[in-house]
């Protein structure tokens, strides 16, 4: 059976105009949706390792070097002197893959995971933070 292109026309106009309204709604549905779970919650927001320090504002690290001998990608380097005072410690931003266990092995609590992503940067020089950048002012790096 042959539709007649007038009667042709009027369904596929009324089809056309249901699938879009159908699609439309849909959307907006899927928008409002992705809106409402778009706070990330900082708490379990996971960023570059941080260093802590005490009230006086020395490192709370004694350098025994747990973390720099399990980190999986050897993104972490510290040299410390023999009274256990760290002279310098290192972590290259490009070799981190933020997994936690420099956090997780620390006996002392003196590495955490902070809550700052990395900054995009063209300079490889730029990638690797000494103990100054890890340990600055930040919420996280104090203890309570």
């Amino acid at each position: 059976m042959i539709l007649t292109k007038k009667l042709y026309l009027k369904r596929g106009f009324f089809s056309t105009f249901w699938i879009c309204l159908r699609y439309l709604v849909s959307s907006i549905a899927i928008i409002f949706t992705r809106q409402r779970g778009t706070k990330v919650d900082q708490a379990r927001k996971v960023g570059l390792p941080v260093l802590t320090t005490k009230q006086d504002g020395e490192l709370q690290c004694n350098s025994c070097g747990l973390c720099v001998g399990h980190c999986p990608t050897s993104a972490l380097d510290l040299s410390a002197t023999s009274e256990a005072k760290v002279i310098d410690f290192n972590l290259d931003v490009l070799k981190c893959v933020l997994c936690g266990l420099c956090q997780e092995v620390c006996p002392i609590d003196a590495i955490r995971m902070g809550h700052e992503a990395p900054k995009a940067d063209h300079a490889e020089a730029n990638w690797v933070l000494d103990k100054n950048e890890l340990s600055k002012d930040k919420i996280i790096s104090r203890l309570a």
